[in-house]
């Protein structure tokens, strides 16, 4: 609470009323009779019962420890319910202490337990804080390192769109079947050489799942690894810009062209590629911290006698 003194002058009450309406949370003054001062409250009762309150300092400082704290500060409703938990938590602490579960032994086992539970919480905070501001100090990005950090990594982030035309081949050990839908394929290639669009053959010729033909046989997002590795040698190994179409090739689903649609690498993955490039620099930047720490202490010695006492006292 700030006292603030004053004189009861025209000229001192005039410039309280302005510090008020100035104020983010005016809190109208009150007097206190006794000292003859006008007290301002910063920190009001949010709720009460009988001879107990919780005050806006306890409420904000206790919603430290909650999870989701920002929501309920935004929900008065949120806002009364954990009061209300606050509130009956207070009263029932104190009666607890009133009938002597204080000195309970269950409660004295379980306190011990809290606190030793807290002190190695305590500790690691304190290694994690350290971690971290040494890791701080130590990351520098560089956009050329960015950059090859990219081009070793290019199979992972890199990601294509592709369109297929695909001649359905129901048993791939039937040579006979094979031989006629490769007929089949190569004539439809032989279409897009003299310029036939590739969606219009897509939709005339694709004989797998209907929805993909009706959708000119596009496929959308490929990422390597979820599709058969024919397919993937030839759709981000052979096809080298948007617009290029493959030669006829087999699958596990049948003979197939595809046309590469759309490619997104560096640039356009740039935000992303740079977080993993930083999760993984301070990754090695932490681990090498740890271990120019710990380098006095590489010989550990196992005490097997005593461990196995713990496992047969």
């Amino acid at each position: 609470m700030k006292k603030i003194f004053v004189y009861f002058s025209i000229i001192s009450f005039i410039s309280i009323i302005i510090f008020s309406s100035c104020s983010k949370n005016p809190v109208p003054p009150s007097i206190d009779s006794k000292n003859n001062e006008l007290v301002f409250d910063d920190n009001p009762i949010l709720i009460s019962s009988g001879n107990y309150s919780i005050t806006r300092k306890e409420f904000l400082d206790r919603m430290i420890a909650i999870t989701n704290t920002e929501a309920i500060l935004q929900n008065k409703d949120l806002i009364k319910d954990n009061l209300k938990l606050f509130l009956q938590e207070k009263i029932l602490y104190d009666k607890a202490i009133d009938l002597d579960y204080n000195k309970d032994v269950d409660y004295l086992i379980e306190k011990e337990k809290l606190e030793k539970e807290m002190e190695i919480k305590t500790r690691e905070a304190l290694i994690r804080t350290m971690i971290i501001k040494e890791v701080d100090n130590k990351y520098k990005f560089d956009e050329k390192k960015l950059e090859n950090f990219y081009k070793l990594n290019k199979v992972k982030f890199e990601k294509r769109s592709f369109s297929e035309i695909l001649r359905v081949v129901n048993d791939v050990n039937d040579q006979q079947e094979v031989k006629k839908v490769e007929k089949e394929i190569k004539m439809i290639a032989e279409k897009l050489k003299r310029g036939e669009k590739f969606e219009t053959l897509a939709k005339e010729y694709y004989n797998g799942v209907d929805y993909i033909r009706k959708n000119s046989g596009a496929l959308g997002l490929i990422i390597r690894g979820k599709f058969p590795q024919e397919f993937e040698n030839i759709g981000y190994d052979k096809l080298r810009k948007v617009g290029d179409i493959s030669e006829p090739f087999l699958y596990n689903q049948g003979w197939a062209i595809i046309r590469l649609d759309n490619i997104w690498g560096f640039k356009e993955q740039k935000e992303f590629i740079k977080r993993e490039f930083e999760r993984d620099l301070r990754g090695k930047i932490n681990r090498k911290i740890i271990s120019e720490y710990m380098k006095e202490y590489k010989k550990i010695e196992y005490k097997d006698l005593e461990i196995e006492k713990i496992i047969n006292p």
